[in-house]
């Protein structure tokens, strides 16, 4: 193979970049967790981990698994059905959306018209029924309850063991949320997908019994399909990057920057609130996501690297070129700790293998590099412990435990 000049200097920059993102906030070696089982990108591709207690949960398409805090572990959950035939193997029922109770006991997985509720030995615990695709299911934080988003027009509120609370009768939902202390449940939806012109939306805020408390249009995009609450419940932010009272009052409109191609794009959770609600993190661009404070001022752009040689192709376990990085979704992740000294956060694309760790003032202090950059890996996924231990997950079916305590 020839390599031409820009190659080669391309080779080089790349090289010389690594040098020193290695010698950037050095801490510990990380604990590894392998996750992949299948041999197969898609469905070892770990999309979620997750804290809870004294317990890690990691998810993928094809399974969940459940580990101790030092990284043994303790119970696998498939997700799939495996047929094996002469010549290859089958699989079905892949989930559309997965989803886990605050107390990690109960998985939730969406396929068709329904979302099914287990354990973690697999005992299915309740069927939850729509009549069209569901496509989003949430617990609220006490985990009594359950909500399901589907096309067919409703959210539906349960009880774990599968009885009927409520129903939201609305257009076509794309996204729910329970607000903290889980009286409220804010819903985002739209009469046309992604791919349609401007599309008319509505934001409304319902009581967790099924009344209409309040509603108001939102912002007619193609990309606006998330809300959340902040800590305290007074304030919803949605993906268009506004922020407005649970009364439906808008307080402010932060810049969305230039990234809004709904097409290849699905971040989630675009707007994000510190844990103590003086911050939020905005998407700005394809490669950086602004810091704000509540008051609306800019505190510092949070930019992750675009040069790398090899993010125009990403290769599976087998090194098989599969696409260029352009068919991707993108994907974004941010994650405060829990007494808001720092913040991580992860871009997909462009695919640097990297989760980068930043003060309150926007300052990096780490870059941890959790795969290789050759093999196009990225992080899905950061979050915090409580002890300030964080998790990184990647495309490349491991997850990593970085101990961000010890210098």
């Amino acid at each position: 193979m020839r390599f031409t000049f820009k190659s080669k200097f391309l080779f080089i920059l790349v090289i010389l970049t690594s040098i020193v993102l290695s010698a950037e906030g050095k801490i510990g070696k990380p604990k590894t967790l392998c996750h992949a089982t299948f041999n197969n990108w898609y469905l070892d591709e770990v999309k979620k981990v997750i804290f809870i207690d004294n317990k890690i949960i990691t998810s993928s398409p094809g399974m969940a698994k459940l580990w101790d805090r030092n990284g043994n572990l303790l119970q696998t959950l498939q997700h799939i059905s495996i047929t094996y035939y002469p010549g290859g193997i089958g699989y079905g029922n892949i989930p559309v959306h997965v989803s886990f109770s605050h107390d990690g006991n109960i998985i939730a997985t969406t396929s068709g018209h329904t979302a099914i509720l287990r354990n973690w030995y697999g005992e299915q615990l309740a069927t939850l029924k729509h009549e069209s695709i569901v496509n989003y299911v949430v617990f609220n934080r006490n985990s009594t309850m359950v909500a399901t988003v589907s096309d067919d027009g409703t959210v539906k509120v349960w009880t774990p063991n599968g009885t009927l609370r409520s129903t939201l009768q609305d257009k076509k939902v794309y996204h729910a949320t329970f607000s903290h202390d889980g009286t409220m449940i804010a819903t985002i939806s739209k009469n046309s997908g992604c791919y349609g012109e401007e599309v008319d939306q509505v934001v409304k805020v319902w009581a967790s019994d099924g009344k209409l408390l309040h509603a108001y249009p939102a912002t007619s995009t193609r990309y606006n399909n998330f809300l959340t609450f902040s800590h305290d419940d007074s304030m919803i932010g949605s993906s268009d990057s506004r922020i407005w009272s649970q009364n439906g009052k808008l307080l402010f409109s932060l810049p969305k920057g230039s990234f809004n191609d709904c097409s290849r794009s699905h971040s989630k959770d675009s707007v994000i609130f510190s844990q103590d609600d003086t911050m939020i993190t905005t998407i700005s661009s394809p490669y950086s996501i602004d810091l704000w404070s509540l008051d609306g001022n800019l505190i510092r752009t949070l930019k992750h690297d675009h040069n790398n040689f090899f993010q125009h192709f990403r290769f599976d376990f087998c090194r098989k070129k599969i696409g260029g990085l352009n068919e991707l979704s993108r994907n974004y992740d941010v994650a405060f700790n829990h007494d808001n000294t720092m913040i991580a956060t992860t871009i997909t694309l462009p695919a640097d293998g990297t989760a980068r760790i930043w003060d309150k003032n926007g300052n990096l202090l780490h870059t941890l590099r959790h795969g290789s950059r050759i093999k196009g890996s990225f992080v899905h996924s950061v979050f915090f412990s409580d002890d300030n231990r964080l998790a990184t997950a990647s495309n490349d079916g491991i997850v990593k435990i970085w101990d961000l305590k010890k210098k």
